[in-house]
C-alpha cells in the first residue's frame, strides 16, 4: 500500500516546534501530518552532516527544516 503523504509537496516546519518522538532524543520528532510517523533527520551518506530535507516513516510526507542547525549541527541544503 503507498503511504498517504507520498506524493505531496514538502512542507517547511521549525524542527525545534515540532514534538519530540522520546524525550531522550534530541532529533528524532513527531510528523506533523500524521499521528503516528517520525522524522529522524537524514544525514549525508559519507559526511554526516544533517540535511534540511527529511520523509516521514509513517506517512511519507517530505518536511524541509528552516532551522539553522539542530542541537548544534548546522543543517545544509
Amino acid at each position: 500500500m503507498k503511504p498517504a503523504n507520498i506524493d505531496k509537496p514538502p512542507v517547511h516546519v521549525s524542527h525545534s516546534d515540532l514534538t519530540r518522538f522520546q524525550d531522550d532524543s534530541a532529533y528524532k520528532s513527531e510528523c506533523p501530518a500524521c499521528d503516528q510517523g517520525v522524522l529522524a533527520v537524514c544525514r549525508e551518506p559519507g559526511t554526516l552532516r544533517l540535511l534540511r530535507a527529511d520523509r516521514c516513516f509513517g506517512c511519507g510526507q517530505r518536511v524541509v527544516y528552516t532551522d539553522r542547525a539542530i542541537n548544534g549541527e548546522t543543517l545544509y541544503p
